[in-house]
């Protein structure tokens, strides 16, 4: 029996486990690999399945497992499991525990100490799992399957080496892992538009290669395949711009890294992955070194939790950085590698725009300023409804954060997370966007100043355009325009960080945190705008932020606004702690917006014309 130590609330539980076809397993030859000599290194993939802590493999010797690390309690047993639990009622608790994945620290922990403890620990484990497989209802999981086949090869292959695995668990752990195969191969277990199924793929590919079928066995194409599912979910999951589809840049490293390995190891043990596969693993580098920000941490667009790229499998990114001169100059914050010669890219499949302002000197690189704009597709469930969203990091810090990925546990927190009026975007009448793409807009760039904008209908009869420029470090104008014929409620929000405190009215907010730097928001239009304020909201839920799964802090958050059927914002972004406050003169209409700017001893004028039209165009005039 298991005994969680920390309380959570039920959730809905996976599906059971489908039994697999008896009478598929007894026609079909057993793969038991017996005979060959196996390949050190081969029986792995994925380095992380491959490392251990000894502090968990000690916590499991007095049977108590950390499952994951950080996001659940250690839950202790009874003695060994009994493949029955389910403590949290959390998908991903079963996830990674019916996977085996925190098996790995026993096995490294005898490998590197020698310590027979870890070893009995480890097989007395396994066999109790070999033992109670067959009427487990937890296995019944697509990706779990596809990580305990990695685990289940990794640990026989490395037992067998050692001379460690007893002949009758080695009978049982072939049939898990002929059982795994066989699940996998199955068309209905494989997530091809989605990033699991990159796992499932190269767990299939694993078995085939480690414990290949004999000549006339019914498994004899799970190599081929297995092969041909990683050309279909690279293509499926990657957009020809090199940016993973789920808009969430800690997936997009998640992708990276896992097809970076499979690549990798292919090309050691001569496995025949196809050129475009390793061509598109080497164009997802280019939108990694770009949407880092330059504090070497993720942005937490999409469903991105906080983290920091050094901590994120650092062998392998360390390996690409020797490799890409941008993404070496973004790995090591300015001391190596080639600053990008553009200010801005936008990645045209993805939508997604891109720009970074400042120093590239390693000692101040961390001050850049760097701007994310969305205009893109939503096309998978774990994007969220942020058509329009603006990122904005500067000064040593992200300034206007995304609100974070919460959960993906259904419910009224997930809605608010996933939803738009948790993103810096306008929303309309209080709702969220509906499903669809926004496009990309005009693209320009001149001297330290670039340009993007774009579009939606994701409002039933509303169309909206932003346009975002970046005129120098710092320093950031937003238009929006929006066109109606209806009149509706619109509200132009701004996601702040948790740190941070409000003051001013409608016509100039300053925010400032623990850190003492400003950003100066001001709405150079003459919209009649109204100011609200929320932090920590809970009717409706506004003004939140996580940046931790299931973790949620009050934050503030602005939004402004007015009731028309059209309004057209100019917004101004400034994060310059020593400059003074600036000047302008506005015009606004249909054919062209016109700001006049005037900062210290600088003006720009910028004009845009024919907004949101194919002829849109832009110039930006700065004086001295």
């Amino acid at each position: 029996m298991s005994r969680p130590r920390a309380d959570r609330r039920d959730r809905p539980s996976l599906r059971l486990r489908a039994l697999l076809p008896a009478l598929l397993l007894a026609v079909c030859t057993v793969c038991t690999g017996q005979g060959e000599e196996p390949v050190p290194g081969r029986e792995v993939v994925y380095s992380f399945l491959d490392s251990g802590d000894l502090d968990v493999a000690d916590g499991m010797l007095d049977d108590c497992w950390e499952v994951a690390v950080g996001r659940f309690e250690p839950t202790c047993f009874d003695g060994l499991p009994t493949w029955t639990e389910d403590p949290y009622s959390e998908r991903y608790w079963r996830f990674v525990f019916y996977s085996l994945r925190p098996t790995r620290h026993l096995l490294q922990a005898w490998r590197q100490t020698g310590d027979r403890a870890y070893l009995d620990k480890l097989l007395a484990i396994l066999e109790s799992f070999v033992e109670a497989a067959p009427d487990c209802e937890w296995l019944d999981d697509w990706h779990g399957t596809a990580f305990r086949a990695m685990v289940l090869v990794n640990t026989y292959r490395k037992l067998e080496q050692d001379g460690e695995l007893p002949e009758e668990l080695a009978r049982g752990l072939r049939r898990e892992i002929r059982s795994a195969g066989v699940y996998l191969a199955d068309e209905g277990h494989f997530e091809g538009d989605y990033n699991h199924g990159l796992n499932q793929a190269a767990a299939l590919l694993l078995v085939a290669e480690e414990f290949p079928a004999p000549a006339g066995s019914c498994h004899g194409g799970w190599r081929e395949l297995a092969l041909d599912r990683l050309d279909y979910v690279m293509d499926e999951i990657v957009y020809a711009d090199g940016v993973q589809i789920e808009m969430s840049p800690r997936y997009h490293f998640y992708v990276l890294t896992l097809a970076w390995q499979v690549v990798e190891w292919a090309r050691r043990f001569d496995v025949p992955v196809s050129q475009r596969v390793a061509d598109q693993v080497e164009g997802m580098v280019s939108y990694a070194a770009w949407v880092t920000l330059p504090d070497g941490t993720f942005p937490l667009i999409g469903s991105s939790t906080w983290g920091d790229i050094h901590d994120y499998n650092p062998d392998v990114l360390e390996t690409i950085a020797a490799l890409d001169p941008h993404f070496e100059h973004v790995w090591t914050s300015g001391e190596a590698g080639e600053a990008p010669d553009e200010t801005a890219v936008l990645f045209e499949e993805s939508g997604q725009w891109i720009a970074r302002a400042g120093p590239a000197d390693p000692d101040e690189y961390a001050l850049q300023t760097h701007v994310i704009l969305d205009a893109g597709p939503r096309r998978t469930s774990h994007a969220q409804f942020d058509a329009l969203g603006l990122h904005l990091y500067a000064d040593g810090r992200p300034v206007l954060p995304d609100s974070g990925l919460y959960t993906y546990e259904s419910g009224s927190r997930h809605d608010y997370f996933f939803g738009s009026t948790a993103h810096s975007t306008v929303t309309v009448d209080g709702g969220t966007q509906g499903g669809g793409p926004a496009t990309p807009g005009r693209t320009a760039s001149g001297g330290d100043w670039a340009w993007q904008s774009g579009a939606h209908e994701l409002y039933e009869g509303v169309r909206h355009w932003r346009g975002a420029l970046l005129l120098e470090q710092g320093l950031v104008l937003v238009l929006d325009r929006l066109t109606s014929e209806q009149e509706h409620a619109y509200a132009q929000t701004w996601q702040l960080a948790p740190e941070a405190e409000v003051a001013g009215d409608e016509a100039g907010v300053v925010v400032t945190d623990g850190l003492g730097a400003p950003l100066r928001l001001y709405q150079l239009g003459d919209v009649e705008l109204e100011l609200e304020v929320f932090e920590g909201a809970e009717d409706p839920l506004q003004g939140w932020h996580s940046d931790e799964y299931e973790v949620m802090v009050p934050s503030p958050t602005l939004e402004f606004g007015t009731v028309a059927t059209r309004a057209t914002l100019a917004t101004l972004l400034q994060v310059q702690t020593d400059a003074q406050e600036p000047s302008w003169t506005v015009e606004l209409d249909d054919e062209a917006l016109v700001v006049e700017l005037t900062l210290d001893d600088r003006s720009w004028q910028v004009e845009i014309t024919s907004p949101d039209l194919p002829e849109e165009a832009i110039d930006v005039v700065e004086t001295r």
